[in-house]
């Protein structure tokens, strides 16, 4: 008996979303893709109320690699996630972010910033004095250093990438449910199926936890 689904993907904001877009999307994936989301309006998602920040400025370079993929595709989102010619809007604002430190923790922010000019980050570093004159706002008197990232690094709408992931997984063949998942079948080590607060029961091969900010209810389940 086959399952209701290869990959159920529990949660249908961003992070599920994409999961749901980049496997229907991949000629190496051919099962199904079911998504389980508990409100399909978002009113209350993690995604929605999100900031939606991008920045470079990280201390691993897994992490800036991973920063790097997110702008690269964002930048051609509008033509990726399009759906009868029509594309999401992410209104991508470039406006930078500002690290600072004190004096105690200048060493760790220049540590930061040698990480990511050797990934080919180009952020500034600040001394206080240019600090003060680049952001005469700012009360520089307890402040020794600051880094900013003055090119690639600011903010998209993230309730637009959400629902341009969602279209596009859509229209590949995803299968999208609204349902709350209210328990998990194990067996041995696997998890079989979710169990829906109506009653029902969705069986898979493969379940990801992608519920944000409710991840760690979903795990309790296993």
């Amino acid at each position: 008996m086959s399952n209701d689904a290869d990959v159920l993907i529990i949660g249908g904001g961003v992070i599920g979303s994409a999961i749901a877009y980049f496997l229907c999307s991949s000629s190496d994936f051919d099962g199904k893709v079911v998504v389980l989301e508990q409100d399909s309006s978002y009113q209350f998602a993690s995604t929605s109320r999100s900031l939606g920040g991008i920045r470079l400025q990280y201390s691993v370079p897994e992490n800036i690699a991973i920063a790097k993929f997110g702008l690269e595709f964002y930048a051609s989102a509008a033509e990726r996630l399009a759906v009868d010619g029509e594309g999401p809007v992410l209104g991508f604002r470039e406006a930078g972010y500002l690290i600072l430190a004190s004096a105690f923790g200048q060493v760790l922010l220049d540590e930061n910033l040698a990480v990511q000019r050797d990934e080919g980050v180009d952020t500034l570093r600040l001394d206080q004095a240019a600090l003060a004159e680049r952001f005469p706002w700012l009360n520089v008197a307890d402040l020794a250093v600051g880094a900013f990232g003055a090119r690639n690094e600011g903010w998209i709408d993230p309730y637009a990438l959400l629902q341009g992931f969602r279209r596009k997984a859509i229209s590949l063949g995803a299968d999208y449910r609204e349902a709350r998942v209210v328990g998990l079948k194990r067996v041995g080590a696997r998890i079989i199926a979710a169990k829906l607060e109506s009653g029902g029961a969705v069986s898979c091969d493969t379940v990801v936890n992608a519920a944000g900010a409710r991840a760690h209810l979903i795990a309790q389940m296993a």
